[in-house]
């Protein structure tokens, strides 16, 4: 199955482990969600749930998982599949402007607002999404520019 893993800049993983691109990675043990095995997500933008894309650069693979697999929905933000397996294969490092594209042309605003939630974006990315979503204007102006007050708390009155 091809999914996509993220890492930060340089392949490392966030318990300071390193990878390159054509490695074969494998667990021995068997795979439990959560808790053993190798974790990875079928697009892009929910990967970024598990680094700091705000403050730390990361690389975004493409990999091919060739082991067992365990599949994992989120029912709680109920928007993604999320696999875990004991083998994969990262076959290449995604560019961030065509991870920017894949999501954008996706013609999905819920996809564009977690790449909006998830990660510190330039400004010519910013007015990218803006120009084909302008409807997530106020996403943009809350997670990138963090102004707090583009959305009321709307209090019903008795």
């Amino acid at each position: 199955m091809v999914g996509y893993k993220v890492f930060y800049k340089g392949l490392v993983d966030r318990y300071g482990g390193k990878t390159s691109v054509g490695s074969v990675n494998k667990l021995s043990e068997d795979i439990k969600w959560n808790n053993s095995g190798f974790h990875f997500c079928s697009r892009p933008e929910d990967c970024l749930r598990y680094i700091d894309a705000f403050n730390r650069e990361f690389d975004m693979t493409i990999i091919n998982a060739t082991g067992s697999l365990i599949k994992n929905e989120d029912e709680y933000y109920g928007y993604y599949d999320m696999y875990v397996t004991d083998e994969y294969t990262i076959t290449s490092i995604m560019n961030r402007e065509d991870m920017i594209r894949e999501v954008v042309e996706s013609r999905n605003v819920f996809r564009v607002m977690r790449l909006v939630q998830s990660m510190k974006l330039t400004e010519e990315e910013i007015s990218y999404i803006l120009s084909v979503y302008p409807e997530v204007s106020k996403d943009v102006d809350y997670y990138q520019y963090n102004k707090k007050d583009v959305f009321e708390l709307k209090i019903k009155k008795n």
